[in-house]
C-alpha cells in the first residue's frame, strides 16, 4: 500500500465546479500511470468557513468522484482541516494498493462507498467518512456514525473488534463546550459513546488505535480500516505502557500506524517534544522488532502553524520521515500543544 497526494483549486469544491474537479482528478492518475481500480481511498482536506460550504462541498467532491471513478468508486472522506502552505488549495490524499496479490471490490452500503481488500486471505475494510452532521448534536451525531459503523462491519461478516485503526473527527476538541444534558464535553461524549460498542470480549487481540482530529464544521465524523484473517483480527497491536493502544501493525499491507500519544499534561512544547521522542522510541523499538520500519509520512496536527517548524525539525531528527504533512486544525485538546500520527512501510 501506498499514498500519493494532488494539490487542487479549492474553488473547484467551493463553487461547485464538478467537472473542473474531475478534470483535475483523472488528469492526475494519467499523468502519473496509475490504475484506477488499485485506489481504495481518496481523502480530501480542505478548509471550511461554514457549515453549508461543508455541505455543498462534499456533494460536490461526491459527484466529481462519481464521474471519475463511475462504480467502482473508492471509499472516501472529504475532512474539514487545511494543510499548511497550500492557502487556497485542497489536497487529496489517494491510498493506492500496490500488492500484485490483491484483489479489490468497489462496495456501497445504504448509499456509503466502501473498498474490500483481499490479500492472501487476509481482508481489509476501508471505509470513508460517516457523518451525520444534520442532527446538530454531537451526542446524537456520535450515536449514528457508530451505530452505522458496526451495521457496515455486519454487512461483511465483521465486528467491531475487527477495526484497527478509527480515526475520529470532532468539533471543540479542547473541550470548551459541555451539553446540558451530559455535562460531558465532546470527548468525554465521545468516550461514553464508543464504550458501549467495544464489548471487551471483542477485542482479545488489543483494541484499535484512535485518533482523534479537530475540525471546526461537522460535528463529528469517523472513518476506519477494518482487518480479518479466516474471521479473525489480523491487526497486531503495540503500546508501550498500559494506556490506549500507541501502534498497529497491518502484515498484509505492510503498514505500521502511530499516533494516540498526547496523553499526559504538558507545561511546554519542548517538554511535549521530548515525551513523544521518549514514546516514539519505545513504539520504535517494541512494534515489529524483527521488521525494519521506514516512516512514510509524519503528520504534524497544531492550532499554532508558528510552532510547525520547531516541532517538525526536533521529531525529523529522529524519526527521518520520508514526507512531513503540517495541518492547521482549528484546536487542540488542553492537556496538547500538538499531535502528531505516523505512517510507517514495514519489510523484512
Amino acid at each position: 500500500m501506498k499514498y500519493t497526494s494532488l494539490k487542487i483549486d479549492a474553488s473547484f469544491l467551493q463553487l461547485e465546479k464538478t467537472k473542473e474537479l474531475h478534470s483535475e482528478i483523472i488528469s492526475f492518475i494519467t499523468d502519473l500511470g496509475l490504475d484506477k481500480t488499485n485506489i481504495a481511498k481518496v481523502e480530501c482536506y480542505v478548509s471550511m468557513s461554514t457549515q453549508e460550504e461543508l455541505s455543498s462541498c462534499q456533494s460536490t467532491f461526491q459527484e466529481a468522484l462519481k464521474l471519475s471513478f463511475g462504480a467502482q468508486l473508492p471509499a472516501n472522506t472529504l475532512i474539514d482541516q487545511q494543510v499548511t502552505d497550500t492557502e487556497g488549495k485542497a489536497v487529496l490524499k489517494l491510498t493506492i494498493i500496490d500488492s500484485a496479490s490483491a484483489s479489490i471490490v468497489y462496495k456501497e452500503y445504504q448509499k456509503h462507498p466502501y473498498t474490500i481488500v483481499n490479500i492472501n486471505n487476509e481482508k481489509f475494510l476501508f471505509s470513508g467518512g460517516i457523518m451525520f452532521a444534520s442532527e446538530n448534536d454531537v451526542l446524537r451525531s456520535i450515536q449514528l456514525a457508530y451505530d452505522f459503523a458496526e451495521q457496515l462491519l455486519d454487512n461483511e461478516e465483521m465486528h467491531m473488534g475487527h477495526l484497527a485503526l478509527i480515526s475520529n473527527y470532532i468539533e471543540d476538541l479542547q473541550g470548551q463546550n459541555k451539553a446540558a444534558s451530559t455535562g460531558w464535553d465532546n470527548l468525554k461524549t465521545l468516550d461514553e459513546v464508543r464504550s458501549l460498542y467495544f464489548d471487551p470480549t471483542l477485542f482479545k487481540h488489543g483494541y484499535p488505535l484512535l485518533l482523534n482530529n479537530s475540525i471546526k464544521y461537522g460535528s463529528f465524523c469517523i472513518s476506519f480500516i477494518a482487518a480479518s484473517q479466516d474471521g479473525f483480527p489480523s491487526a497486531q497491536y503495540f503500546s508501550t505502557n498500559t494506556k490506549p493502544t500507541q501502534s498497529c501493525y497491518l502484515p498484509g499491507l505492510k503498514k505500521a500506524f502511530i499516533g494516540n500519544l498526547g496523553n499526559e499534561p504538558t507545561e511546554s512544547v519542548d517538554e511535549q517534544i521530548q515525551r513523544y521522542k521518549t514514546i516514539l522510541s519505545e513504539i520504535l523499538q517494541n512494534a515489529c522488532a524483527d521488521k525494519e520500519l521506514v516512516i512514510e509520512e509524519l503528520k504534524l496536527m497544531v492550532a499554532d502553524t508558528s510552532l510547525s517548524a520547531t516541532i517538525a525539525k526536533a521529531l525529523n531528527a529522529q524519526l527521518n520521515a520520508v514526507k512531513t504533512t503540517v495541518i492547521q486544525v482549528a484546536s487542540m485538546p488542553t492537556n496538547c500543544k500538538f499531535d502528531i500520527e505516523a505512517i510507517a512501510a514495514v519489510s523484512g
